[in-house]
């Protein structure tokens, strides 16, 4: 196995000479590790200083080392794990770096937030420790204060004592001293003998401040309220909702029953309507209804000896010839036709007629007039107060409560009423035009004649 070839310059066998070490800035060889060029131990590429050829030695062809398929296997990987580590490595050597700072700052955050919780709890059980003392204090004052008072009576007694001792039972007995300090000895032993002294001890340890268990008991006594309290939250919510089912079920069955209870009356009106009509009379001649006013009144149009050809009168019978230009009204059962006619305002050249039924609404508005006239109603302000939707309409039962309650007709009137303005049977009252109407009289002629019983 041969050798690395000799160094340039020396002969076969001998050592080649040091070569110098080049200076290769810190950045530069940064850039070659990270490129992944490869670089010996003095931090060198070996490209760059390959020795030159030996002589005899025939040098690289740079078009051979092209075709060298090592060589070309050799260059893209190294241009690939290259652009990995400047593209994908690094950038994510970066995120973990910047990863250990968000780390270390919430190690921060988390340290500076249990200082300022200790710091709180150091404060609360600091006062609450202050306080215990302070109490200790204050007990241990009043039983020193005690403890002081029974020793001085403790010191007076062994005085006592002692004067007694030395008096009596010295070596040489002095009487005369004796009595002469006896009133004094006695005074004293009578007032200490006598004098009394706290047996009860009144300052006791129960009632020193528990804060601590204090606090505790809230907080049982917080959880237990806070669970009525959302216990009876749950049975308010419980009830309200029940309450508003009920009220809406009873709403409902209300206006299902009033409104089956109307339309019963409405059909019974009806009926009494249609039955009253085979006995109503009307003059032959103007149409005027029989009542008390018109029985024994002249007839204005009943005053001419000869009737047009093109009259057919308003009732099934007819009069005599002689009967005309009497001045006297012809009553008689109204035509059939009549109550299915309609007044057509375009055909000018048509004669308009009020039906018995449209009599029978002039009267009531006429009625309506004289009472809010007299009794100063704001007929706007009433319906206005009813409407909730501010539409200009109500329904019938509304209609009919403020007709009965305010404007003081009876049931036929305003049954009769609520058919002229709802021929339709809609269940909806323009009071909007039922205060046009009582307004203004004339109203009354601009508007179609409408059908009577429309809403059978």
């Amino acid at each position: 196995m041969e050798g690395p070839p000799p160094r340039a310059g020396g002969k076969e066998g001998e050592e080649a000479p040091p070569v110098k070490k080049k200076t290769i800035k810190k950045k530069a060889a940064d850039t070659s590790k990270l490129s992944g060029i490869p670089e010996d131990a003095e931090g060198v590429p070996p490209d760059s200083k390959r020795a030159p050829p030996h002589p005899g030695e025939i040098p690289e062809d740079p078009n051979r080392m092209l075709n060298n398929p090592l060589f070309a296997a050799y260059k893209p990987r190294l241009t690939k794990i290259s652009q990995l580590i400047w593209s994908a490595l690094l950038p994510k050597r970066d995120q973990l770096i910047a990863q250990i700072h968000r780390i270390d700052y919430r190690n921060e955050e988390i340290k500076y937030v249990k200082t300022i919780i200790e710091r709180d709890a150091r404060a609360e059980y600091g006062g609450i420790i202050e306080r215990l003392r302070y109490a200790e204090g204050v007990k241990l004052a009043i039983l020193n204060h005690e403890i002081g008072e029974l020793q001085k009576d403790i010191e007076r007694i062994s005085e006592i004592i002692n004067n007694f001792n030395e008096l009596a039972s010295g070596q040489v007995v002095d009487p005369a001293n004796f009595m002469a300090r006896f009133q004094i000895i006695n005074e004293n032993l009578e007032y200490m003998i006598a004098k009394p002294f706290k047996v009860t001890i009144d300052v006791v340890p129960h009632d020193l401040p528990r804060e601590l268990t204090e606090i505790r008991h809230h907080l049982q006594r917080y959880r237990a309220s806070q669970a009525l309290l959302d216990f009876k939250d749950e049975v308010i919510y419980r009830l309200s909702k029940n309450a508003k089912l009920s009220t809406r079920e009873a709403i409902e069955e209300l206006e299902k029953t009033s409104s089956a209870e109307m339309a019963e009356w409405a059909k019974l009106t009806d009926k009494f309507a249609a039955q009253l009509k085979k006995y109503q009379l009307i003059c032959f001649y103007c149409g005027s209804v029989l009542d008390d006013g018109t029985v024994n009144a002249k007839c204005k149009v009943n005053n001419v000896q000869a009737v047009p050809d093109d009259f057919k009168g308003y009732t099934q019978e007819v009069p005599a010839k002689s009967y005309h230009g009497n001045v006297r009204h012809y009553f008689a059962k109204p035509r059939e036709e009549l109550f299915r006619t309609y007044y057509d305002p375009e055909a000018k050249d048509k004669i308009a007629f009020k039906t018995p039924f449209h009599i029978t609404i002039e009267l009531i508005l006429s009625k309506l007039r004289k009472f809010i006239s007299d009794n100063r109603v704001d007929l706007h302000k009433v319906f206005l107060d009813h409407d909730k939707n501010k539409l200009g309409t109500v329904n019938s039962i509304i209609f009919s409560f403020i007709a009965f309650e305010i404007l003081r007709l009876d049931q036929g009137e305003i049954t009769q009423l609520s058919r002229f303005l709802d021929p339709a049977g809609t269940n909806s009252i323009n009071y909007i035009e039922l205060e046009k109407l009582i307004a203004d009289p004339k109203y009354f002629e601009s508007i179609p004649i409408r059908e009577f019983g429309a809403n059978e």
